[in-house]
Parts: structure tokens; sequence; C-alpha cells
């Protein structure tokens, strides 16, 4: 919708407002980084509590990114969408 011509030059005070399944799936792609986030943060904990170290754990969670990109960089190559599926995955 975005690629339509018309909605390049919308008037002043006009705006994109995302409604049904797009509110939806901006309500989760939030929730996701959410969890993501607080995952990683008790990962961290756990991995502290482990190794009796505050930098040790930060040398295995550095690895994250790469496995995310890696992730993405395949689901790109096979054609798979970016859904639920993959992200739980993730």
């Amino acid at each position: 919708i975005r690629a339509l011509p018309i909605m390049r030059s919308l008037p002043a005070g006009v705006h994109e407002l995302a409604r049904g399944d797009a509110a939806r799936m901006q309500e989760l792609f939030t929730g996701f980084a959410t969890a993501i986030a607080a995952g990683i943060l008790l990962m961290y904990l756990t991995l502290v509590l482990l190794f009796r170290s505050f930098v040790q754990p930060v040398t295995i969670l550095v690895a994250l990114p790469l496995s995310v990109g890696g992730a993405l960089g395949l689901l790109l190559l096979t054609g798979n969408a970016l859904g639920v599926t993959p992200l739980i995955g993730l």
C-alpha cells in the first residue's frame, strides 16, 4: 500500500493508520521484542550464576546476533516469510 502513488503524496494532516491484521501484527512484533529482551536478560543472569563472573557470559551472548543473522539469511535463501513460527524459533 505504501508503494501506491497516492500514498507518497498525502495532504497535510493525513497519515497512515494500521488497522485489522496490520495492527495485530504490530502488537505481536512489539510483544516478541519484549519477550526476546527479557529472555536474553534471564539467560545472562543464569550464566552469571553458573560461571560466577560477569564477563564470561558476555562472550557467550556475543554469538546471539550471529545466529539471528544466519536464521534470517536462511529464511531469505529458502523464500520463507518471517512469521510467527520463525520468530518463536529465534
